[in-house]
């Protein structure tokens, strides 16, 4: 009578962290956290595992989310969505933040550790042709061409790639430090979509006020299979989730 168990999504990413966490913290208290596009309806969450008990204790809802923002850069530049976010990342590298007080400040609106972005810059929550707005071409000029680009398009999606990449950093570390001080835990996990960013992960790893930081190596929906399959097996013990 239970062939169909139905795991919440972003539970199934947190849960796909287990099997990497240290050994020595298997009894330890730990802060999971999800940075996604959006699964569920949710782009944010943070549990609070002791044991097997994983308590809820933030959640950030469609559509204010850093993937999403993210893709709609990525789809800006020329890249595909949840395909070419990586060539983004990478392109960071050659940009300057020139917009990164103008995103702070107009595109996003954030209040540790909740955050929302002004959704006139964007049209993923409306058309399946796009994931940016009019207003966004008015203000950074013509979608980039990836594939024909001139040096004046590389200067504008590496200084795009810039500054997302610094705003995507700054809302997750500030994330994790507001649930650190609320809760007095520093061993974390990190898993969703947006864990794949490799350079943000880093960023994440140079925080002085964590203990332990676990990055499973698919934090990804496919790795959130394991974490589908262990919510499954944990749904047996009555005192799990």
């Amino acid at each position: 009578d239970k062939k169909l168990i139905f795991s919440p999504h972003h539970l199934s990413h947190a849960l796909s962290t287990l099997p990497f966490i240290p050994n020595d913290l298997d009894n330890e208290a730990t802060l999971h956290f999800v940075f996604d596009g959006v699964g569920d309806g949710n782009t944010t969450s943070v549990f609070l595992a002791e044991g097997t008990k994983f308590t809820k204790i933030y959640q950030q809802n469609y559509p204010h989310s850093l993937g999403l923002f993210y893709s709609a850069v990525t789809d800006y530049c020329g890249f595909l969505v949840n395909e070419g976010e990586y060539k983004l990342m990478a392109l960071s590298a050659f940009g300057t933040p020139t917009y990164y007080e103008f995103f702070k400040e107009k595109i996003f609106k954030f209040n540790q550790p909740e955050f929302s972005l002004d959704m006139s810059w964007f049209d993923f929550d409306s058309s399946p042709e796009r994931s940016y707005s009019e207003l966004w071409v008015q203000k950074f000029g013509e979608p980039i061409d990836s594939k024909n680009l001139t040096d004046e398009g590389f200067t504008r999606a590496a200084n795009l790639a810039k500054y997302s990449q610094l705003v995507v950093e700054d809302i997750i570390k500030s994330t994790i430090e507001w649930a650190v001080n609320e809760s007095g835990i520093s061993n974390v996990t990190i898993s969703g979509g947006v864990a794949q960013n490799s350079l943000a992960m880093g960023a994440v790893a140079e925080m002085s006020i964590l203990n332990s930081i676990t990055i499973p190596p698919s934090p990804g929906d496919s790795g959130a299979a394991i974490g589908a399959a262990n919510f499954a097996k944990m749904m047996d013990n009555s005192d799990s989730i």
